[in-house]
């Protein structure tokens, strides 16, 4: 997976396309809770540890996911 570091009290932004966009569905989780969906996520954690993160895109009938670990420092 992926990693991405953060240090407490910032905000860490990730901005992706899903094509095709007017029919897919992005939900992001951290640690297995749904936190936002769309193509963006803004999060600004507020303790120092590690997150996962997991992002689900769909369209319906296919789905696929991409994790990643959030390092707060």
């Amino acid at each position: 997976p992926g990693t991405y570091s953060v240090t407490l009290g910032n905000t860490l932004e990730i901005e992706l396309q899903f094509a095709p966009s007017r029919y897919a569905t992005g939900v992001w989780y951290i640690d297995e809770v749904e936190y936002t969906r769309g193509t963006k996520l803004s999060f600004t954690p507020e303790v120092v540890g590690t997150h996962e993160l997991y992002l689900e895109v769909s369209n319906g009938e296919l789905k696929t996911s991409r994790s990643a670990i959030i390092t707060v420092q």
